[in-house]
């Protein structure tokens, strides 16, 4: 999926893949701030917490930034695309979770992504990729909007990828075109893999 340190590095990249990518996002109007129960009902976010596998013991990477913060960073970024608050506006969230897994640490990471992986599945989430190959588990995840004509989210999940756990929920109206970009961009495999006329079937 990725090499080296790609893995250490997934977070910023698909924060800053998310800023970078096109502006076909349409939706124009300026996101007020969400509490936390708001963030939680929006259809493209999971509640999945990999503390839970490592004792309480910090992320060594960790990102949570909302609207209308993320608006704000479009805005710093516009002189190097003018089109980017246009895609900036359209999300809610972008969290990430990088913990380093040990050997006694990797079943329990691998039995929460799987947990997540079920609780996603009966919400009607479509899982787009799923590696399970020498000692990697990688889920992809795409929610839908209820027009079918973008994403409401993205989760991926990563555990044993360079002794790696990786958790990464993106919220709010992501097109399809954006999706591909990112991953192509960035060198993401996951992502990079997904082209932009992926036809989604729901399960």
């Amino acid at each position: 999926m990725m090499s080296g340190h790609r893995g250490v590095l997934l977070a910023a990249s698909l924060v800053i893949a998310v800023w970078a990518g096109s502006a076909a996002a349409t939706d124009k109007a300026k996101p007020r701030s969400l509490t936390e129960k708001e963030i939680q009902a929006l259809p493209g976010f999971i509640d999945v917490d990999f503390s839970r596998a490592f004792a309480g013991r910090e992320a060594k990477v960790e990102v949570n930034l909302k609207s209308p913060m993320l608006e704000l960073v479009g805005k710093f970024a516009e002189h190097e695309d003018p089109e980017l608050p246009g895609l900036f506006a359209n999300l809610r969230l972008v969290r990430v979770q990088v913990y380093e897994v040990t050997d006694e640490e990797f079943a329990k990471a691998a039995s929460i992504t799987s947990d997540a992986a079920r609780k996603l599945d009966a919400a009607g989430w479509e899982r787009v990729v799923r590696v399970r190959e020498d000692g990697d588990f990688v889920d992809v995840y795409f929610k839908p909007s209820a027009d079918n004509e973008a994403l409401d989210g993205i989760v991926v999940m990563v555990v044993g990828e360079d002794n790696e756990a990786v958790f990464v929920n993106v919220v709010g109206r992501i097109h399809p075109e954006d999706v591909h970009r990112l991953g192509e961009h960035f060198d993401i495999d996951a992502l990079d893999s997904l082209h932009a006329d992926h036809k989604r079937s729901r399960r």
